[in-house]
């Protein structure tokens, strides 16, 4: 990719200044901040016991692949055997082999709200 691939205008209604961000390493910087919104709005809804699933919230990236440049964005705490048990809390989980249901607490989904809030 060429720094020509990546510009971004911010809409000037919601700028006090309209700017532009020109090249490819400031097209990362502002994946790499939106990212860190997204993580953070995680954080903060996510339901606390421990604070383990909360505190794993990361960013990883900004990536660059053949559909644009991205950020994996979520938590990464797993059960002493490896479940990902943030998607029980994310999803919920329905009653078995004497296990009771569980119901959804989801944080991971609502968070992509922060970036509906953002004019580009």
């Amino acid at each position: 990719m060429t720094s020509s691939d990546y510009v971004v205008t911010v809409n000037p209604r919601a700028a006090n200044e309209p700017f532009e961000l020109h090249g490819e390493g400031e097209a990362l910087i502002l994946v790499r901040l939106l990212g860190e919104a997204v993580a953070q709005h995680q954080r903060q809804n996510a339901p606390v016991q421990t604070g383990q699933m909360r505190d794993s919230i990361v960013v990883d990236g900004p990536h660059s692949d053949f559909l644009g440049v991205y950020c994996d964005i979520g938590p990464t705490a797993t059960t002493p055997d490896g479940f990902p048990y943030p998607l029980v809390v994310e999803y919920g989980a329905k009653e078995h082999d004497g296990v009771p249901a569980r119901p959804a607490h989801p944080f991971i989904r609502p968070s992509v709200s922060v970036l509906r809030r953002v004019t580009l």
